[in-house]
């Protein structure tokens, strides 16, 4: 089983088939909380940049809205 575990690791320092199994558990726990981690972290990258896209929206809209009211004249 090849298995990419935490870096660093690459024996056991224990001896016994349940402490083995034991160890095993503790460094895939670590494992899988570095990928909730990075997971995260793109996912906390995304909403910003989707926030930041709807600011640029939105000035866009309110620039574009007072250069049309500028270039038609006001209405009467």
């Amino acid at each position: 089983m090849d298995v990419p575990l935490t870096p660093g690791f690459r024996r056991f320092s224990v001896r016994g088939l349940e402490k083995v199994k034991r160890e095993a558990g503790i460094a895939l726990m670590a494992m899988n909380i570095r990928k909730l981690v990075a997971k995260n972290t793109n996912y906390n990258y995304f909403i910003t940049q989707k926030k930041r896209l709807v600011k640029i929206k939105e000035r866009f809209s309110l620039i574009s809205f007072v250069l049309k009211d500028l270039w038609h004249g006001p209405s009467s």
